[in-house]
């Protein structure tokens, strides 16, 4: 019965913390669409957009498309296998897209992206390695401008975890490197 009692208290509270988390991300994407739109415009090549929250990242995109008047395509877990290779082959390949939106779960591994020079992380992911892996899809051998990486720091009138994801991620790097060092 502690087990049962355990998931569904577990299940309860990832449901009202995801709730919280998307609103969040609104929130920023909101405050900030303005600031996103100049960061896009103002890049020397594509730009990539990224996050783990995906109503966040399906409303960014449709506030790009809108408000900053850029094209846009968007890759998510949910994506077909098919639909995604086709939008990314067409965000390497071609001229418009010039926005890339993915989950981090999605471009994070495997990509090589070079032809944006630029990356938004809409919120800090759980785990520090995600972020270096995300960013190394742009910052590799083969970019030839410098690469701009704006990591989002979820303060707004929420008050919850994400207001520190910053500081978790870091402190939990930091104590990866140490056992690392150790061993």
């Amino acid at each position: 019965a502690s087990n049962f009692s355990a998931h569904v208290f577990g299940t309860i509270m990832g449901t009202i913390f995801q709730k919280y988390r998307t609103e969040c991300i609104k929130e920023i994407i909101d405050n900030n669409i303005l600031t996103f739109c100049k960061i896009i415009h103002t890049s020397t090549k594509k730009t990539i957009i990224t996050g783990s929250i995906i109503e966040g990242l399906v409303e960014i995109k449709n506030k790009v498309e809108r408000v900053c008047n850029k094209s846009c395509t968007l890759v998510v877990g949910e994506t077909s296998e098919t639909e995604r290779r086709q939008n990314i082959s067409d965000f390497i390949n071609k001229d418009n897209p010039s926005v890339l939106v993915g989950s981090i779960g999605v471009i994070g591994t495997g990509l090589t992206l070079i032809v944006a020079s630029t990356m938004i992380i809409l919120n800090m992911p759980w785990r520090y390695t995600d972020i270096e892996q995300v960013s190394d899809r742009i910052h590799r051998i083969g970019q030839n401008v410098p690469v701009q990486i704006y990591i989002c720091k979820l303060n707004t009138s929420f008050l919850n975890i994400h207001s520190h994801m910053d500081e978790i991620a870091s402190d939990a790097k930091m104590l990866v490197d140490e056992i690392l060092r150790v061993l």
